[in-house]
């Protein structure tokens, strides 16, 4: 039987270990079956903005 690819999740995939729900074995298997990818990769730049409320009732935008 397969299981579906949600239990393989990165994002869940340590819970779904912790509770049986898939194996070591199955895990490390998906990940080797993963084609490598990183040709496509992009690079992208970045700009990060904290955004503050302030007591005046407002947000401002601060690098």
């Amino acid at each position: 039987m397969d299981k579906p690819d949600s239990l393989f999740d990165v994002r869940t995939a340590r819970r779904n270990l912790a509770r049986g729900l898939i194996t070591q074995a199955e895990f490390d298997a998906m990940l080797a079956s993963l084609e490598d990818s990183a040709d496509k990769a992009v690079k992208a730049d970045t700009r990060f903005v904290r955004r503050a409320w302030h007591d005046a009732g407002e947000y401002t935008d601060e690098d």
